[in-house]
């Protein structure tokens, strides 16, 4: 994946993978890595996904702002499997203000890979914070970008939380451990009508 974004191999990778909307909150990623790429010249933020072209631009904008232009890249569609990408983070971040379920949780821990994310809903419910990954306010760049510094600085204690996490998603958060739990309820659903 380095070599697809020309980055060179010693680079850390922080990624983000969400629709470009208001409410996945890149504003406050970006703020955050305005902080981390302060304490660090190794690290390259990945805003992968697209969406309305007035919100692109905002982000685009706050890029230039923040002088984020040579450590923050705008991707757009991954052209490949997301696991691969997944596969290929240091750590995901998931900045939401809101997620119904953290789908992109499942899959970074699924492959392995560290999050961090916003206590937005949904990825609280996967993220055991300090077990799992690691659950920030929403809204604070400053606790963001700390959990970033420390989950870079520390990869063992962030791989073996990622291990976690996957034996768990592995565990819980496969389609047939859904199909089993919907067929359960159905069957309550129906018990009590009966």
């Amino acid at each position: 994946m380095l070599e697809q974004l020309q980055l060179q191999t010693e680079a850390r990778l922080i990624g983000v993978v969400a629709a470009l909307q208001p409410r996945k909150d890149h504003a406050t990623f970006l703020a955050a890595a305005r902080r981390v790429a302060t304490a660090r010249n190794d690290v390259h933020f990945l805003v992968v996904g697209t969406g309305d072209a007035g919100y692109t631009e905002e982000i685009r904008q706050q890029v230039r702002e923040l002088d984020l232009g040579k450590c923050v890249h705008l991707v757009g569609w991954w052209p490949g499997e997301i696991q691969e990408l997944m596969a290929g983070l240091d750590l995901l971040v998931i900045p939401s203000i809101q997620e119904s379920f953290g789908l992109t949780a499942v899959e970074a821990l699924a492959m392995g890979t560290p999050v961090v994310s916003t206590r937005c809903g949904g990825p609280a419910e996967i993220i055991r914070d300090g077990v799992d990954g690691v659950l920030v306010p929403v809204g604070d760049p400053q606790a963001m970008a700390q959990a970033m510094l420390a989950e870079l600085a520390d990869p063992a204690a962030a791989q073996a939380r990622a291990r976690t996490g996957r034996e768990r998603v592995m565990r819980e958060f496969t389609a047939e451990r859904f199909v089993a739990n919907m067929e359960a309820l159905l069957r309550e659903a129906a018990a009590r009508k009966a």
